[in-house]
């Protein structure tokens, strides 16, 4: 109940500016790099904001007015649209956010992967390429087994 009342505040306070969307992604980034650092804090912040222009490319695309995105710091951020949708717009609205998110985590992946160096050390390569590895053939490993041990 208190986190419920402290995010109808939160929330309150941030539609009183104009700058609410700035503001908010300025105070998420913050929140985010004082708890775990501002490389984490600017990269997860920017994979949120990716994904939540998913959600409002979606909209744009089927003409349905949005309003700017609010980030609420350890919660995440949210398009409010209004509008209705049919079940199919509905589905495209919500899987754009994620198809988002994928797409630029594969363009980053790739991107460490042909940088090299100290963007994406060779022990970081060669334990994603293997857990890709294990994906591709069923998450077994050499022993037949699931369980990632040898």
């Amino acid at each position: 109940i208190v986190a419920w009342k402290y995010k109808v505040v939160a929330l309150s306070a941030l539609k009183l500016t104009k700058f609410t969307s700035l503001i908010s992604l300025g105070l998420t980034t913050a929140a985010y790099a004082y708890a775990f650092g501002i490389p984490y804090g600017v990269g997860v912040t920017a994979q949120i904001l990716i994904h939540e222009s998913g959600h409002a490319l979606a909209l744009m695309r089927y003409g349905i007015p949005f309003q700017p995105m609010v980030f609420i710091p350890f919660m995440g951020a949210y398009v409010s649209h209004a509008g209705t949708l049919s079940a199919w717009q509905s589905a495209f609205v919500a899987l754009a956010g994620p198809a988002a998110g994928l797409a630029a985590a594969v363009v980053l992946y790739v991107a460490a992967v042909v940088v090299g160096g100290d963007a994406a050390p060779k022990q970081g390569q060669d334990k994603v390429r293997g857990r890709l590895g294990l994906a591709a053939r069923g998450f077994r490993d050499e022993d037949g087994e699931g369980d990632g041990g040898g």
